[in-house]
């Protein structure tokens, strides 16, 4: 498997600058792109994913829903509430699926 050359990428050695932010539009493209890569649809995957695959696995390891709050930069609990992901068996298929991906 060749390696993909990430869209976020920037000047001679081709890889994300340390201390910029990166365009969301490529960063999501980037996701997209090792998703399909892995041989999975990029397309039902989005920045979300992530932050919610955090907030869950956060819950998961028995952090506070405040802790939470402040980890994902919510101004509200209630607001990080919405990405902790309460349905197990979708919740084992998607941390098996990134699991594989890393």
């Amino acid at each position: 498997m060749g390696s993909i050359q990430p869209n976020c990428a920037q000047g001679q050695h081709k890889r994300p600058h340390p201390t910029k932010s990166i365009c969301y539009t490529l960063a999501l493209q980037d996701l997209k792109n090792v998703i399909d890569s892995a041989g999975h649809d990029g397309k039902t995957f989005s920045e979300h994913s992530s932050k919610r695959g955090g907030a869950t696995t956060a819950a998961n390891a028995g952090l506070q829903e405040d802790e939470i709050r402040e980890l994902g930069n919510w101004a509200s609990t209630k607001t990080a509430r919405l990405y902790i992901d309460n349905n197990t068996p979708l919740r084992q298929q998607r941390n098996l699926l990134l699991q594989r991906l890393l």
